[in-house]
């Protein structure tokens, strides 16, 4: 994790994002993914502001 930006310096996901994926749904997880890209890209110009953070959610998941 980037101690500045507190995103991942990989994949961009903040913490609660990489802690909640697996909880998140399909539809949620490519939400998450738009606002990694969104981010990758402010990071990599310098410009503009980081998306907000998807955090926590309620499990929409059916139990297996």
């Amino acid at each position: 994790m980037d101690e500045v930006t507190q995103l991942c310096q990989g994949c961009f996901r903040t913490q609660d994002e990489r802690d909640w994926w697996v909880a998140y749904t399909d539809e949620q997880q490519r939400e998450v993914l738009q606002r990694c890209d969104q981010r990758k890209a402010v990071a990599e110009s310098g410009k503009g502001e980081f998306a907000p953070n998807m955090g926590i959610v309620e499990s929409r998941r059916k139990a297996l």
